[in-house]
């Protein structure tokens, strides 16, 4: 009567879920019938085991028999109105016949509070202003929030101190210990929820908890979450402060602790890759602009984007097909003269209208080029020039130095081409059929080899390289 109904499950659930995976970069996961059937049974037992805390509660807890009747019914009633609370916003979800969430844990304080609050306002009709109303109107949800909010404020749920210690839950130990170390601390924490998320999560891995000293001197007090992967790879981190980011005061604890993980700084780029690019994908999806600092992430113009799936985040070439890939690319070096590093721009085929910085420190490439109109390259290239895809020289201008190889391979009329004065390594001209109109620089640099020109009988480019 009162757990949510297989059919009852609304598709957002799934979506929602989907969702996740895309965002943690796992690409667009389907959702099969047998995984829906085992999401559907973790909803219903994670419902069914939250609503029988509260039964249990009611019909053997000490405390509650000191209740009236009236007053467990009041609050058993009021109960089927809540959903999630909503740490920010100090308030729950309203429930209804389609909430998957589970029912909230017992917090015997909070319904002692409420039933306080409830019982002096029967007797004298006083109560505190911003609850007048709700105490007149019996109004359960308002009223139970009013009593978390207060609780919370008095800081018996909350530490005033960094003070604490770390503990770990080993893989595969009893779930149960996690689970109700957290509850009635409003952390936002999945773990916190459902029989079946910590279940699940201490199945793939260890997990470690901060708990900061309460009032008693208790270390009790949740503050970080560190979800492993097995036992030497993070999974996840969370804090308590707004949408489970860490508290600043925080930092320096948690820091201290990722120094004994030997993959903490690929675990911190994968998620600030993963969370910038779920803002650039839904700021494209709203029609605002990206700055150039975006574009140059997305383009990966300066690393590689990294996510937490098995294969390329699916959504970076999804956001780049609906957009001016050169408009892009002339947005994000408006500002750039120089490139340190290796800028990869094999994505593109033409370049006509592309302005490329006046220098990149490593390789350029640009292999699946196959028009050179309106190009502007940079004058000077540290790292190797690919260029391989080009057929024709006709709108091209090479930079006047390359400092490793430049590679031509697939040129087959070279008319009107200046080679670069300084070439550091090899240079490929593999298809060159005629060396007509062809201008060869000698370098001024090291020496230069000419590797694999077809005919080379009918090629006499000796003179123009020192051996």
């Amino acid at each position: 009567m009162y757990v949510i109904k297989p059919e009852e499950i609304p598709d957002s659930y799934f979506e929602h879920e989907k969702q996740i995976m895309r965002e943690r970069g796992y690409g667009d996961i389907e959702i099969t019938p047998e995984r829906k059937e085992i999401l559907v049974n973790q909803i219903i037992d994670d419902q069914k085991e939250s609503l029988d805390k509260w039964i249990e509660y009611f019909l053997y807890d000490e405390e509650s028999k000191h209740y009236e009747m009236w007053e467990k019914y009041w609050v058993f009633q009021g109960l089927q109105g809540l959903g999630k609370f909503d740490k920010e916003k100090g308030k729950f979800s309203k429930r209804n016949k389609h909430t998957v969430y589970p029912f909230p844990p017992v917090d015997r304080e909070a319904v002692f509070t409420t039933l306080k609050l409830m019982e002096d306002y029967i007797k004298d009709k006083k109560g505190e202003e911003e609850i007048k109303s709700a105490l007149g109107s019996g109004n359960f949800k308002t009223l139970y929030e009013y009593s978390i909010k207060m609780i919370m404020q008095k800081g018996e749920k909350q530490s005033t101190s960094t003070d604490g210690i770390w503990i770990k839950y080993d893989q595969g130990s009893d779930y149960n210990k996690l689970r109700d170390s957290l509850q009635g601390y409003y952390t936002g924490w999945c773990t916190a929820a459902g029989e079946n998320f910590a279940k699940g999560q201490l199945a793939n891995g260890d997990f470690y908890v901060y708990y900061t000293y309460d009032e008693e001197n208790a270390p009790k007090v949740p503050r970080i979450a560190i979800r492993m992967n097995g036992h030497n790879e993070i999974g996840e981190i969370r804090g308590i402060a707004d949408n489970q980011n860490m508290e600043p005061e925080m930092m320096p604890i948690l820091n201290r602790k990722l120094e004994e993980f030997p993959d903490k700084d690929k675990y911190l780029k994968k998620e600030y890759d993963m969370q910038l690019l779920t803002t650039i994908d839904n700021k494209v999806r709203k029609g605002y602009e990206l700055t150039p600092e975006e574009l140059r992430f997305l383009y990966e113009l300066d690393y590689k984007i990294e996510g937490f799936g098995y294969s390329k985040d699916p959504r970076i070439e999804e956001i780049r097909s609906k957009r001016n890939t050169i408009d892009d690319l002339n947005k994000a070096f408006a500002s750039v003269t120089s490139i340190e590093g290796d800028l990869d721009l094999s994505i593109i085929t033409n370049a006509e209208g592309l302005t490329l910085p006046q220098s990149v420190g490593g390789n350029l490439d640009l292999r699946n080029l196959t028009s050179a109109e309106g190009l502007t390259l940079p004058r000077s290239i540290g790292g190797d020039l690919n260029l391989w895809h080009l057929t024709s020289a006709e709108g091209l201008t090479l930079p006047q130095s390359v400092g490793g190889s430049l590679d031509l391979s697939d040129l087959t009329n070279a008319e009107g081409l200046i080679l670069p004065q300084n070439i550091g390594g090899n240079l490929y001209l593999n298809n060159l059929l005629s060396n007509d109109d062809l201008i060869l620089l000698q370098s001024t640099g090291r020496a230069f080899n000419l590797m694999w020109v077809n005919r080379e009988d009918d090629l006499d480019l000796s003179k123009y390289f020192k051996y």
